[in-house]
């Protein structure tokens, strides 16, 4: 006899339906702990981890089209950010953050200031939300 975990359900030798299933239809919307916290950063890099392990079928090719621009954050090594102009045919793995949080300053790339966000800078004037990265 063997159980094998899929997502929330335990299954029995390899059967199609789950003999035990934690969540089967969730009830209104997680409580996740405060935004910006360590715990919140933990779950988002599981969640991303996650993805990228179990669905690689939903993942874009590689080989598609990239944005004109990227920002590059460095490392944890080396923690740098600048903005990165895209190669047209090169193959990069990265992530879309939707919008700002918080209060301002916001980065936002004009013509005035192009050349200077391609140098790199001190992340620490980055938005928190690229610690987790």
């Amino acid at each position: 006899m063997r159980f094998d975990r899929q997502e929330s359900m335990l299954k029995l030798n390899e059967s199609a339906a789950p003999v035990l299933s934690i969540c089967r239809s969730p009830v209104g919307l997680p409580k996740l702990p405060a935004p910006g916290g360590q715990t919140h950063f933990d779950i988002l890099r599981q969640w991303l981890a996650h993805c990228d392990e179990k669905h690689k079928d939903c993942l874009p090719p590689r080989d598609g089209p990239l944005p004109t621009r990227l920002i590059d954050l460095g490392t944890k090594e080396t923690p740098c950010i600048r903005l990165f102009e895209t190669k047209h045919g090169a193959k990069l793995q990265y992530i879309a953050l939707s919008h700002p949080r918080g209060q301002g300053p916001h980065f936002c790339t004009l013509r005035s200031n192009i050349e200077e966000h391609k140098r790199p800078s001190p992340r620490r004037s980055s938005p928190r939300c690229s610690e987790m990265l």
